[in-house]
């Protein structure tokens, strides 16, 4: 594991909302209970995000999960990566795998991988990756700041029911 976003028992959504895309725009979501503690969604299991730059995920926390303290959405986006491995140069339209998995409390979180698995890493092998890492309120009720900008897209995306 490369990275892990949301994989702790502290930083875990509950029966997150999940959203992955690229540059050219969504590819795929997942909305449903999570899976048991570290057991990987199937269909989330070292799946690639290929396509155009850069590839981004979201999980969303519910809005009507007023029960925890989990307040916050949480995005991740990578703008840029490339590796070696194995001493090959791996082409960047290889895309770079994740998993959805499940964590304590009854969460999902999201992991990146190594863009081949079986390789073993040699002297002069890299993996290097630019990622962005978002946390904003799931409403707008959870936001306190004086951003006209910011409240109106936070009541907007409070609406829609698109990722």
């Amino acid at each position: 594991v490369l990275y892990q976003l949301g994989a702790d028992y502290y930083n875990d959504i509950v029966n997150a909302s999940f959203a992955f895309g690229n540059g050219a725009g969504l590819i795929g979501t997942h909305t449903g209970d999570a899976p048991k503690a570290q057991v990987v969604l199937e269909n989330f299991k070292a799946r690639l995000c290929e396509g155009p730059p850069p590839c981004w995920f979201s999980l969303m926390t519910k809005v009507e999960q007023e029960a925890t303290d989990h307040f916050a959405h949480r995005g991740l986006i990578i703008r840029r990566w490339q590796a070696r491995l194995g001493g090959v140069d791996l082409p960047l339209a290889s895309g770079l795998p994740f998993s959805l998995i499940g964590v304590l409390n009854g969460g999902v979180g999201l992991e990146l991988g190594l863009p081949t698995s079986g390789q073993t890493m040699m002297p002069g092998d890299f993996v290097s990756a630019d990622l962005e890492l978002l946390v904003y309120p799931k409403d707008v009720t959870r936001y306190y700041g004086t951003s006209q900008k910011f409240n109106a897209w936070l009541t907007e995306a409070t609406t829609s029911s698109e990722p």
